[in-house]
């Protein structure tokens, strides 16, 4: 079990050093530099936590913004082994948590990255094995009201990283309600005492949005009702993206496996309590699907809460079954950090692109996650750089790039419908009429451009600059100088 945490650690902590930040990195850590009691998109304990590395070592590297994450997914690890093995026993908790660390979604992005997920899954498990303490264990009876305290500060904590908590918290009360011995709990005070303990966490997230006329709130409900026709290719399109993002020999015996604790009901308690933590994202996000289009990863909490079921199964596994199993864990162990190993040589240098591209004209398919760090250096070498300057871009998502390419030493705008928590960062108001630096990649032009122009009175263009990997040219970005801002560039505040 603590060589699947190390080994798993030291991979994660190689690729975080040697690869850049994707969009929504990029953002978060533009974000982190500014402490705000919640953030436009989501609850702010990830930005928090970016922002605690950068303030303790006064570094933006990569590797220690990205650090706590990692370190949240090594105690995820360790907390889905005790969960599995309460309920389970220990070999399913060792299966449990091997099979967290190479499905893809969990392994990779929710294990380092800049993401609320990584808080949202820890505190998760944490509650969850608080939960399978009180129900499925012997303990004295003075210990229980701090064991309900302990659940009440993990659902809080987990209400500061993501929303999705808010239906882990349904699931709690829907494995209390249809339990017997979770509807004697109810009698007593302590499961609402661990709600009013949760619901307080979520204060400064109500106080943010109350002041910003609850702009987050209505983001995600126009993303969850961007249309009111039944659509069944969203439906089957977020079905292949969960799959191919847990892996299909992961997802489907995950999904049997829920449809069977389903059936089997609450006779099965410890099953049961990890379908109701289970239910709430899975449903209510591939529902949505059917009239919207959704992101594979919205519904991820929900499975992640059902691997203990798939480590039980896999733990009763014998015979010439077990040695073909086990013969499969040791090539995934080899193959899939080989796999991650590969795509950060990729992400530095573009070899496996460099190569085909005697085939084929490919492009690189990992410049999302190539840093924008050639920008300052470009624009100094053009005597265009000065510090505060306006720079801005035409999507949160490279605006996102250059806040955090240019380290707080520049004001980014984003002149966009869309500019997310841009508007409420200091210092991005109050430039009417002003100049401002445009930066956006050069096959962009086209989308661009022409909404770029809305914003000035005029706009011309400047010398493109060239991003590279180890040396080598690797994107283009498109500069062009805008003058005489209009008053209304905040178009989202």
């Amino acid at each position: 079990m603590i060589a699947i945490i190390l080994i798993a650690t030291a991979i994660r902590m190689i690729l975080a050093g040697f690869t850049g930040f994707g969009f929504d990195e990029a953002y978060m850590a533009g974000n982190a530099r500014d402490f705000s009691l919640s953030y436009f998109d989501h609850p702010p304990l990830h930005v928090w936590l970016a922002g605690v590395a950068r303030w303790l070592t006064g570094s933006e590297n990569n590797l220690v913004l990205r650090l706590p994450f990692i370190l949240l997914f090594a105690g995820s690890t360790w907390l889905m082994y005790r969960v599995t093995s309460l309920l389970f026993g220990d070999a399913a908790g060792v299966w449990a948590a091997f099979i967290l660390n190479i499905a893809p979604v969990f392994t990779l992005a929710t294990g380092s990255w800049i993401l609320p997920d990584g808080p949202l899954y820890f505190f998760q498990l944490l509650a969850a094995w608080l939960l399978a303490r009180l129900f499925f264990t012997e303990m004295p009876a003075e210990r229980r009201p701090w064991f309900w305290v302990g659940l009440g500060l993990a659902i809080g904590f987990g209400l500061l990283s993501k929303y999705h908590m808010l239906l882990f918290g349904a699931g709690v009360f829907l494995f209390l309600v249809t339990t017997r011995a979770g509807r004697a709990s109810l009698a007593t005070i302590w499961p609402w005492l661990a709600a009013v303990i949760a619901g307080s966490f979520f204060l400064p997230v109500i106080l943010w949005h109350a002041g910003h006329g609850f702009v987050g709130l209505s983001f995600h409900t126009q993303r969850l009702g961007g249309a009111s026709s039944f659509e069944i290719k969203y439906f089957l399109e977020l079905l292949a993206g969960q799959a191919g993002y847990l892996l299909p020999w992961i997802f489907l015996p995950l999904a049997a496996l829920l449809v069977q604790a389903l059936w089997r009901g609450p006779r099965e308690p410890s099953r049961w309590m990890l379908a109701m933590l289970a239910i709430g994202p899975i449903l209510a996000f591939n529902a949505a699907s059917l009239s919207a289009r959704g992101l594979p990863h919205w519904p991820m909490p929900g499975w992640l809460m059902l691997v203990p079921l798939l480590g039980a199964a896999l733990a009763g596994v014998t015979g010439r079954a077990a040695f073909h199993l086990r013969r499969s864990a040791i090539g995934h162990a080899i193959v899939i950090p080989l796999l991650l190993l590969a795509l950060a040589v990729q992400v530095n240098n573009a070899w496996m692109t460099r190569a085909l591209s005697q085939i084929a004209d490919l492009q690189d398919p990992t410049l999302e996650l190539l840093d924008w760090h050639d920008v300052r250096q470009a624009l100094e070498a053009q005597g265009e750089w000065r510090t505060g300057m306006l720079v801005a871009s035409a999507s949160w998502q490279y605006a996102g790039k250059l806040s955090h390419a240019l380290g707080g030493e520049a004001v980014v705008l984003c002149l966009c419908d869309n500019p997310k928590h841009f508007p409420y960062l200091p210092g991005t108001s109050g430039h009417a009429g002003a100049e401002v630096i445009v930066l956006f990649p050069e096959h962009r032009t086209g989308r661009y451009l022409g909404p770029v122009q809305g914003f000035f009175e005029r706009v011309e263009a400047m010398e493109p600059i060239v991003l590279t990997k180890a040396g080598r040219p690797a994107q283009r970005l498109a500069v062009f100088r805008g003058t005489g801002l209009v008053d209304n560039y905040h178009s989202g505040r």
